[in-house]
């Protein structure tokens, strides 16, 4: 039986993508910071940037999914993120290269690659952001990881990069920093929306994608894992069409919104709850590219994402089973 390895479990792809694994009958292991996975598969505990328990869990393995990052938009842990988005990510490629695994799967981010010009279409061929670009600090640290990881291809290592766009989705557990603003509107608790939007994408799509790169894909190259775009007011409205519910729809302008931000992080420590309300995540809104291709993954891979609309309902029914009728 093919043996797995994969970081970042605890994670909404890397669930998903366990138990997607599991049903295909792919037998799976996992490397965990801390977080215990209720799934009853062998499980290694340990930093991403520790050689030794990188080399000790990759060993057991014939190929390596690689979905551990740091995804903090705050701006605050530049550090840190750095060292598990980049150094890890380079540290796990080298522990794939020295071990000789069949093949490393290493998910990067459509924050890694370059949005503008922002009315030409994004494809595999776009670069990568630099220190220059109007970018987040995830955004470069996730095209940084890249380059690490096409440096070991170069020397021999067989890896395949997928960049997924803005997740959405069931099994959503944390929730996440969008699951808890999905709930927030369709409770209507915003007083108001931001403007600008994302290319959103089926956290289960984004699983199956996966697992074709790490069964169909070409080594050395990257797949984009999107579906469609909408902005964040169009998110409000389809909520509010789909559930028959009154939902917010006043859009603040960015310099109003941009104005607010400290009030909110001050709402977030005392309540405790994500909020994705940064001056990173308004960027990243302001300046997402409506036009994001996945051909070269459907037609590679045979990649065929669902419609956002389905997935936002999937999302919205699960998070609210899960996390408001316990």
């Amino acid at each position: 039986m093919t043996k797995v390895g994969i970081t970042g479990a605890s994670g909404h792809i890397g669930g998903v993508l366990c138990e997607m694994l599991l049903a295909k009958g792919y037998e799976i292991g996992i490397l965990s910071y801390k977080s215990k996975v209720d799934l009853d598969v062998p499980q290694d505990f340990g930093s991403i940037t520790d050689k030794k328990v990188l080399n000790d869990f990759v060993a057991k393995y014939d190929y390596i999914i690689h979905m551990a990052a740091d995804i903090s938009v705050d701006g605050s842990s530049k550090e840190a993120m750095w060292q598990t988005n980049v150094v890890g990510s380079d540290l796990l490629a080298q522990a794939c290269f020295d071990n000789k695994i069949k093949r490393l799967v290493h998910c990067s981010s459509i924050a890694a690659i370059e949005q503008f010009p922002l009315d030409q279409a994004i494809d595999e061929t776009r670069s990568l952001v630099n220190e220059t670009s109007l970018a987040t600090a995830y955004g470069k640290s996730k095209a940084e990881a890249e380059r690490r990881v096409l440096a070991w291809v170069e020397k021999g290592l067989d890896a395949v990069i997928v960049a997924p766009t803005s997740v959405l989705g069931p099994q959503d557990r944390k929730p996440s920093v969008l699951g808890q603003s999905l709930l927030d509107i369709y409770h209507n608790r915003l007083p108001a929306l931001v403007g600008g939007g994302q290319d959103w994408v089926d956290v289960r799509d984004i699983a199956e994608g996966t697992i074709a790169a790490l069964e169909r894909g070409r080594k050395g190259e990257k797949y984009l894992l999107g579906s469609e775009f909408f902005t964040i007011q169009e998110l409000a409205l389809m909520i509010g069409d789909i559930y028959k519910k009154k939902v917010p729809t006043l859009v603040l302008p960015f310099w109003l919104a941009r104005l607010g931000v400290p009030f909110e992080q001050i709402k977030t420590k005392i309540s405790g709850k994500p909020n994705g309300f940064t001056q990173e995540a308004l960027t990243a809104l302001k300046y997402g590219n409506t036009k994001i291709s996945h051909q070269k993954a459907s037609d590679e891979l045979g990649y065929k994402p669902r419609p956002v609309r389905e997935a936002l309902k999937d999302a919205i029914d699960w998070l609210l089973e899960f996390h408001e009728k316990k």
